[in-house]
């Protein structure tokens, strides 16, 4: 399986959700799932280092579902988007880039499907992070995942109370970057759309190996959480506009 996702866009904390709403979001429920009719093709991440184009488009098609008017895209609309953003390089890609291009020109490359805008939450603040998922219909995440991932049924840590203490195999980002979409949770864990198919991962695993945790933001889910996306939008475009070109290299 290939990885591709960059570092972290060191400008994301600017997007931060709780900046952009009037109210609090409603208390985060127990658990979420996403409804039943969704699916979740490999998309080439096999092969090509696609991962946040997979995970765009399977958090797009999951929040059709959601909403009842399911849209599928194909494994070509993906590709001819991932190579477009690189240049033709397979070298991966910042989530942050990824989702504002699809704000601002639309996925695929015809352009059909335009998001809203897109935001991001803290990982470590559970509650908040269980509420925008519930609230917007998934997340888009960003992980650094460890070697020990490669062999694992179930993403989880080793038995220890100091996660800041993961090494060897367990280190932090020792595999590299990837991008999944959470389509469930509860008190156990979460589910992870990744290479095609829903994983489990544990509680702690998540707040050890996730870097970032980006809502989808529709127009009419974000009017009614009050979200002010008219500066939302226009920071995002103030952080992209800023950002050097993207260059070949460097993904994890």
């Amino acid at each position: 399986m290939k990885l591709g996702r960059k570092a972290k866009h060191p400008e994301a904390h600017r997007l931060a959700l709780a900046r952009f709403l009037s109210k609090a979001l409603p208390p985060p429920p127990d658990e979420w799932k996403r409804p039943d009719g969704c699916v979740f093709p490999m998309f080439a991440n096999d092969r090509l280092g696609d991962c946040t184009i997979a995970g765009l488009a399977h958090h797009l098609h999951m929040q059709s579902v959601i909403e009842g008017r399911p849209i599928q895209f194909t494994e070509q609309d993906v590709v001819d988007f991932y190579l477009d953003m690189t240049g033709g390089a397979d070298d991966g890609l910042v989530i942050v880039d990824v989702l504002q291009r699809a704000q601002d020109r639309g996925f695929p490359l015809s352009g059909a499907h335009k998001l809203a805008a897109s935001a991001i939450v803290e990982p470590s603040d559970g509650d908040n992070l269980r509420s925008a998922c519930a609230t917007f219909g998934g997340l888009t995440l960003g992980v650094l995942l460890p070697l020990a991932a490669q062999s694992q049924a179930v993403w989880d840590v080793p038995d220890t109370k100091d996660l800041s203490s993961l090494d060897g195999q367990w280190a932090v980002g020792s595999w590299g970057g990837h991008d999944v979409v959470v389509s469930a949770f509860d008190r156990n864990g979460l589910t992870l759309v990744t290479w095609g198919v829903e994983k489990r991962c544990t509680w702690p695993w998540f707040v050890a190996y996730c870097e970032e945790a980006h809502p989808i933001l529709d127009a009419d889910r974000a009017r009614q959480a009050d979200v002010d996306m008219d500066a939302l939008v226009a920071e995002i475009r103030s952080i992209t506009a800023s950002a050097p070109p993207i260059q070949p290299g460097g993904a994890e």
